[in-house]
Formats: C-alpha cells, structure tokens, sequence
C-alpha cells in the first residue's frame, strides 16, 4: 500500500497471477492514494525548511522510505511549531540555527537506500548524497552542512561531462551517418568511459582506410554502447552492441 506496486512470485502460474491481480479492490486503491498524498505532503514539509529532494533508492522498500520522511517531517513540522510559539528546547535550537544555515544553501538530491546500508552519508560522482532509511532528522540536517558544497561541485563537474557525452554522441551519429546512438544507464556505463569510447571511435579518421570499413558498417545501423565484458554483437532490437572498452 506505500508504493502502489503489486509484487507477484516469479514462480507462480499465470492462473494465480490473475487471481492476486483480481484481489485488489477500490479499499486497497483508496489506501494507496491516501499514503502517496501524505508522502507528497511530508516530503513538501521538508522541502520548505531544508533545501534538499529526496527520493526512494533502489535498495530502499517503500514502506521504510514512507516512515523515513515521514519521521523527518514530524520533527521538521515541530521545530516550525515551537518556533512560532516560543516554545524552543536547547535541541530545537539547535536544530533551528542549523537549519537556518541552510536556507540560501544549493538545493542537494539525497538518495534514501535500505535500512542500516549507509553508517554514514556519502556523495556520488553525481554529486547524489546516499543515506541509510534510518537516518533520522538531526543527522540529515547535520549531513546537508557538512556535505552540500561537495555534492554541488560534483554534480557540476557531472553535468559538464554529460554535456561533453552528448556533444560527442552527436559528431558520431553524424560523422557515421548512425540511424541512432544509444547508452545503457549510468550506473552500468559511466559518462567517462562513453567519452573514452567515441573518443577512440573518431580517432579512427586517422586512418582513412579503417574509418571507411567502420562507415560502411555502421552506416544507417543503430548503435549502443555496453558495459565492459560483453562481445560486439547484435540486440535484440536490431542494433549494434559495442562493449565501451572495445579493441
């Protein structure tokens, strides 16, 4: 009920799949919309005192990462309370000032993954800050001051090199005359190795008898690029797989 997603046993017949599809009902659906909107308003809670966007990691169940912003938001909403009031503990204080610090702060992207995964934060090339689901709200805060410009200055050097990824996607497209050039997901097939890749790709111009085979074969294929270990072959949808550190 907390991601709206209806697992199936990978064992089971077709027959049995129907039957649990055919259990859900308009109770269940009701549930579903209810959590995604309270989620909403939790995570637009944070956001209007912390500058960060956080969102479910690939390890993380959305039950744990309901409660996770949930609890977050429950203390964030009652530091703005007391606040108001007057009514401010030495903790909230604390908390307060801290959270203060961060309002002209860049806004920073905080991946939430399973239960006990991360001891303590770390910054992604991406600039992406990863987190365990039982960080609580006193260490967000605190990992937000300490981490925030470095995940900034990383997600910037990030974004240049993709910039550079798709300016070099587009000469080899052109320059071979490709019907498309594809990538897999960054997480298999980092930005720097697609530079090293179609790098070594356009050197080939050097040698003009090797770049006109290479046309000739490429010419109005598609092309994607793999990870490393796998052999040059045709996919599944007809194009070209090249692994990134072809030879």
């Amino acid at each position: 009920v907390y991601g709206g997603t209806l697992l199936l046993n990978p064992a089971a017949t077709p027959l049995q799949w129907l039957r649990v599809m055919m259990s859900v009902n308009e109770e269940h659906l009701a549930v579903v919309k209810q959590k995604r909107d309270e989620l909403h308003g939790y995570t637009r809670q944070i956001q209007e005192i912390l500058p960060v966007k956080l969102r479910k990691g690939a390890t993380c169940s959305a039950m744990d990462f309901y409660y996770c912003v949930k609890g977050i938001a429950e203390v964030t909403k009652a530091m703005t309370t007391n606040d108001r009031d007057g009514e401010i503990s030495d903790d909230d204080s604390a908390l307060t000032m801290t959270s203060t610090s961060l309002i002209h702060a860049s806004t920073v992207t905080i991946s939430v993954e399973a239960l006990g995964s991360y001891r303590r934060a770390v910054v992604t090339k991406d600039g992406i800050i990863r987190v365990g689901a039982d960080i609580t709200a006193e260490s967000l805060i605190a990992t937000c001051q300490r981490l925030s410009e470095e995940a900034a200055s990383r997600r910037e050097k990030a974004e240049e090199t993709d910039l550079k990824c798709r300016d070099l996607m587009k000469r080899v497209k052109d320059t071979f005359e490709l019907l498309y050039l594809r990538r897999q997901p960054r997480s298999t097939v980092t930005s720097d190795q697609i530079l090293s890749s179609l790098g070594r790709l356009l050197a080939m111009r050097q040698n003009l008898r090797e770049h006109e085979i290479i046309k000739s074969q490429l010419h109005r294929n598609s092309l994607r690029i793999a990870a490393s270990g796998q052999l040059c072959q045709l996919g599944s949808d007809g194009s070209i797989v090249l692994p990134w550190d072809w030879q």
